[in-house]
């Protein structure tokens, strides 16, 4: 089986160099990593280093500040370049006529959508308009759908289940092995979607219940792996 970390940051300034995350990933038999971007950091140069570097060991996630009006054509140049994915958070909204142009971008460049942010964000109307303006549109659910157990625990009170939907067959239907029940509402609600959606976490992020195996939209179109073949390895933290 190929094992595939689907979140994971390296830098020169912050977390660590890539070489320890390789020592790390090579320690623990992981064969490949998404790197994603850290928030706020819109210089994406040294990934693009290490992807170069290190060829077939990583996918590209990049960040680019979407308040920018020209945030669409940046996305596009890095897009050309190889990256497979961006970073956005639930609530990013572009400036100007288009609210949902850096949205609009990414589909249309086929990238990976990685999202970040609280529970309440992701379970709500705004966010699940945007996931259905979008049906063909890879998204990654960061950190279990949250950003700490409290924020998890402030959206529990208010709903009592939820289902996050990994993937979808060509009918549109879920199948009881592709669709986790959880007692809390850690990620996002996306039933009646048609988006393919998968849930990242770390080793430190809480895990309510047993959930299928997601896919990893970066990589896969980064290397055209299938799905069913990698699987999340986070043991970073």
């Amino acid at each position: 089986m190929v094992v595939v970390d689907t979140h994971c940051h390296a830098s020169l300034d912050w977390y660590e160099p890539i070489e320890t995350l390789l020592y790390q990933m090579d320690s623990n038999g992981v064969d490949h990593a998404v790197l994603v971007q850290i928030m706020g950091q819109f210089d994406n140069e040294y990934q693009f280093a290490c992807t170069r570097r290190y060829p077939g060991r990583f996918a590209n996630v990049v960040l680019v500040d979407a308040e920018r009006p020209d945030a669409p054509e940046q996305l596009e140049r890095l897009a050309e370049r190889g990256s497979s994915g961006v970073r956005l958070r639930p609530t990013t909204r572009s400036p100007g006529d288009d609210p949902l142009a850096i949205w609009r971008t990414a589909d249309r460049l086929g990238l990976a959508v990685s999202c970040g942010g609280s529970s309440a964000d992701f379970a709500s109307d705004e966010f699940s308009a945007t996931v259905q303006a979008f049906p063909g549109l890879r998204i990654v659910i960061e950190h279990l759908g949250s950003v700490s157990r409290r924020d998890v625990d402030e959206v529990q009170s208010s709903s009592s289940k939820c289902y996050v939907i990994l993937r979808r067959n060509d009918e549109g239907s879920v199948p009881d092995s592709e669709q986790s029940e959880w007692p809390a509402p850690a990620a996002l609600i996306v039933a009646g979607h048609s988006n393919e959606v998968a849930v990242s976490f770390h080793a430190c992020d809480r895990v309510p219940g047993e959930a299928a195996e997601p896919s990893c939209p970066a990589w896969d179109r980064c290397t055209s792996t299938s799905p069913r073949a990698s699987r999340m390895a986070h043991r970073q933290t």
